[in-house]
């Protein structure tokens, strides 16, 4: 199912409806959004014989098999397991494969998940491919960094920015599906996401960590790295650089962070923590924006490979 996007679905819909979908999209925005799972939609739509509407669920065995990644006609493309890049192998492979006939289905469906991770052979390659594109081939590119992609191989798609999702509406979604979950649960599930509905699934289900909810645990903490000196905050970087996830740390903060902006803004706490760092109390509304900034630019950092993580965590502690 998909959660929110509805002025993309509608588009995507009356696409269908025309038989006017292109044979290439470059979809953008932040991780756990939505991206892939409307693409594997769409390909099921165009494959499925059942007359089903975008986003509406279908169980027949073709949407199966795309969901589960066994349709022979469609190709998912990430980083083989222990690689950092999609190569040049993959690519070939993958031309290959689409320069037959559809073996089973109407079409031959690509979803390049991650194409920022394409290497520079690898882009020229699939570059040649989105150029001379088969009448039944479709193309998906996915990106949550889309400033580095090559332009070339956007200037070939039509991009689709997706947004994050209404709070409210990834919170009426998880009270459906996880209605023997506490109250509080989802609705700390909702907003920890910031509008990434795929991150609030995983805190609920527990893949995304299972302390989501200590609560006070995540206030204290923080309130402590404010209070110490440098040294000691760096010597945290150090100790905790390999242990925590730092995504699901740093989405904690930053939530903190936008809470104590909306306090000070609004007069009246809306931290769903119950409670503000003792000295971002005390700060301005401009200070606590260049924080929230810092921790985001943070985020961008850690989500790269290649950029030394730990100075980053450690400029980071200077701006706490």
């Amino acid at each position: 199912m998909i959660i929110g996007h509805q002025k993309i679905i509608d588009y995507f819909q009356c696409c269908l409806g025309k038989n006017h979908l292109g044979h290439a999209y470059f979809f953008s925005g932040p991780e756990s959004i939505g991206k892939r799972t409307l693409a594997e939609n769409l390909i099921q739509r165009l494959e499925c014989a059942e007359s089903k509407k975008l986003g509406e669920a279908c169980h027949c065995r073709t949407c199966r098999e795309i969901s589960q990644k066994t349709f022979p006609d469609f190709y998912y493309l990430t980083p083989r397991e222990d690689k950092k890049e999609i190569n040049i192998e993959q690519i070939r492979d993958l031309i290959n494969r689409l320069s037959k006939s559809p073996y089973q289905g109407k079409y031959q469906s690509v979803i390049v998940d991650g194409v920022e991770l394409l290497n520079v052979e690898a882009a020229n390659a699939l570059l040649k491919t989105l150029e001379e594109p088969s009448a039944n081939t479709k193309v998906f590119l996915i990106s949550h960094q889309p400033q580095l992609v090559l332009p070339t191989l956007k200037s070939r798609c039509q991009e689709i920015a997706f947004v994050p999702v209404g709070t409210c509406e990834i919170e009426n979604y998880l009270k459906i599906v996880y209605n023997k979950a506490k109250p509080n649960e989802i609705k700390l599930a909702s907003r920890l996401a910031c509008g990434r509905p795929g991150l609030a699934i995983n805190y609920l289900d527990g893949s995304a960590g299972k302390n989501f909810l200590a609560a006070p645990t995540v206030v204290a903490e923080l309130d402590n790295l404010t209070k110490i000196d440098l040294s000691q905050r760096f010597a945290f970087v150090k100790n905790n650089l390999e242990k925590l996830d730092w995504q699901i740390k740093l989405n904690q903060w930053l939530l903190i962070a936008r809470d104590s902006l909306l306090a000070k803004v609004k007069t009246d706490n809306l931290s769903i923590y119950g409670a503000i760092p003792s000295i971002w109390q005390k700060v301005s509304a401009d200070n606590l924006l260049n924080k929230i900034q810092v921790i985001e630019k943070t985020q961008t950092i850690l989500q790269q490979s290649g950029l030394n993580h730990r100075l980053a965590l450690e400029i980071l502690m200077l701006e706490l």
